[in-house]
């Protein structure tokens, strides 16, 4: 996941010329699921890594396992 959300990253930072910059952060989380808690569980760790790349400034990953 770290590799498509940083490759995923780089895409958008590269705009082409005449367009309007943009950048994204994006929050990653790895596990293997088991159940339907579990999955609340992860949803509630991506949302954590996403506002911590926000935190840390634009255009970041924050990646959680």
């Amino acid at each position: 996941g770290k590799d498509i959300a940083e490759e995923l990253r780089e895409r958008v930072e590269l705009t082409p010329e005449g367009c309007i910059p943009a950048t994204i952060s994006l929050g990653v989380v790895s596990s293997r699921l088991n159940t339907p808690s579990e999955l609340l569980e992860l949803y509630s760790l991506a949302d954590d890594a996403l506002y911590r790349s926000k935190k840390s400034g634009r255009n970041k990953i924050s990646f959680l396992n």
